[in-house]
């Protein structure tokens, strides 16, 4: 199977859906990291010191630790993303070069798309 500019469109809205979704999930995650800190902030004096000291790291991990990796996560997208639209601009260009062989750069192209498929699919964007 060749790339198509379709099927590089497909490919850019899935990673576009999951960087919506990883931000999503960000935003609930120090959503939920505040409330921890606000409810144990608002707690602090009715709670011996070990829970308070608990609570209050358990909501900075929320906000800083794992908040963090899905950003991590919506880089590495906009990066696939970036390289998706380089391979679309390459396709609608390389059909208008009639000097270029058109088989060679078609096959080129081809094999970028399929790593950048291949690296969605095992994870790493």
């Amino acid at each position: 199977m060749t790339a198509s500019e379709e099927f590089l469109d497909q490919l850019i809205e899935n990673q576009q859906q999951a960087m919506r979704y990883y931000l999503l999930f960000a935003g609930g995650l120090i959503a939920l990291g505040m409330l921890v800190l606000a409810v144990t902030a608002v707690l602090s004096n009715q709670m011996i010191a070990d829970a308070f000291k608990a609570l209050f790291g358990l909501g900075g991990a929320f906000v800083s630790s794992l908040s963090a990796f899905q950003v991590k996560e919506v880089l590495s997208r906009r990066n696939t993303i970036h390289t998706l639209q380089k391979c679309k601009t390459l396709l609608r260009t390389q059909g208008q070069a009639p000097e270029t062989d058109d088989t060679e750069a078609r096959k080129r192209i081809d094999e970028m798309v399929w790593r950048a498929v291949e690296k969605a699919i095992q994870g790493a964007g």
